[in-house]
């Protein structure tokens, strides 16, 4: 049997995984919309709790943070955020729970060391959120009864389970406080950040293509590659007949283009097989190339908008630089915060923590 229990809060596993998606900047020159989660979707009104199978559940204490204890439900519940399809079909093996048990216990760490935080920044819960939270899982599982069997079969009683829902909102209003608040980048930074800068925002020349391929392996006979050879001049003959190029490509293309019609989007040099490259930035817009060959099959192109080389200006970059900048404070400011609030504080683990691998 499989349950949620429904909390209002913060997603903490969004909040305290945000060092992953912080990695990712380090590699990464160009700004642009995708570039990096909008610190504005960290914080989370409501949401899911991970479902884990409540008849295996003991209330067995795992991890003891200063006064604060966590069960062993608790951290199966982060675990399986982690890979919640493990969690759905039949529970998580020894090799994912082993994967991701250290870094389970250093989400339930953090998560007491914010709520530590929450408490001395003396931030309350209003009684009327928690009981809202109480009452949105009773009618989820049809009756009071049923919510109480439910949150002791997951080795929670109501007292522990209210102080699930007063901890997950205190961290969000602190959270918010003393680190989204604080992160936040206006346009006179963004814009001096810019000009200091301007290596960064170098934009190669690109150009906009779609592209159908009919893949031959290299060690296939020549009769498959001249069977091929002949649908590739076919379709450029129907494209340049009046036929859509898009629903040629969805029908011939075999790559996962061939979805979104073929549509590659700006590619800049540097980016293509040689052989194509050398065809495309030679292409003018709305051109179609003859089959193109190559060690993977046969190609046509087709070319669209093509952008010179050059800084990419700060109206453009403006979203993505400041989502980057404000992630790279916000992980700063996040460190330094547990950092601080772990002082003095008592961490006890209880379990064996896997080896880290070499």
């Amino acid at each position: 049997m499989y349950i949620s229990l429904y909390l209002s809060g913060i997603n903490l596993r969004i909040i305290l995984s945000i060092r992953e998606s912080i990695k990712k900047f380090a590699a990464m020159k160009r700004c642009s919309r995708d570039i990096f989660l909008s610190l504005k979707t960290l914080i989370v009104v409501s949401g899911l709790l991970g479902a884990v199978q409540a008849h295996a559940l003991e209330p067995e204490v795992v991890l003891i943070v200063g006064e604060e204890q966590f069960l062993r439900y608790e951290l199966d519940e982060v675990i399986s955020s982690f890979v919640p399809a493990a969690a759905f079909h039949g529970g998580i093996g020894p090799d994912v729970r082993n994967k991701y048990t250290r870094k389970a216990v250093d989400v339930l760490i953090d998560r007491a060391l914010l709520y530590r935080g929450a408490k001395s920044a003396g931030i309350s819960v209003p009684q009327q959120d928690v009981d809202h939270v109480i009452a949105t899982n009773i009618d989820r599982f049809g009756s009071e009864k049923k919510f109480h069997e439910e949150i002791k079969a997951r080795g929670l009683t109501l007292e522990r389970f209210t102080q699930r829902i007063v901890q997950q909102s205190a961290i969000k209003q602190y959270v918010q406080t003393v680190l989204v608040d604080k992160s936040k980048y206006n346009d006179k930074e963004l814009k001096s950040y810019y000009k200091k800068n301007k290596r960064e925002f170098q934009r190669p020349e690109s150009i906009e293509l779609w592209h159908i391929i009919l893949k031959v392996a290299p060690n296939e006979k020549q009769e498959k590659w001249e069977e091929k050879r002949k649908l590739a001049n076919e379709i450029v003959s129907r494209v340049r007949n009046g036929e859509d190029f898009a629903e040629l490509a969805k029908k011939h293309s075999e790559d996962d283009y061939r979805i979104n019609g073929g549509y590659i989007g700006f590619m800049h040099k540097g980016r293509l097989l040689p052989a194509l490259e050398d065809i495309a930035f030679t292409l003018k817009k709305d051109e179609l190339s003859e089959p193109i060959k190559s060690l993977h099959g046969y190609h046509i192109i087709r070319a669209g908008e093509k952008k010179v080389a050059g800084i990419v200006p700060f109206s453009e970059a403006k979203e993505g630089l400041k989502a980057r900048l404000e992630g790279e404070r916000f992980e700063k400011l996040r460190s330094e915060l547990l950092e601080n609030l772990k002082q003095d504080v008592d961490i006890k683990i209880l379990i064996d923590l896997p080896k880290t691998p070499e």
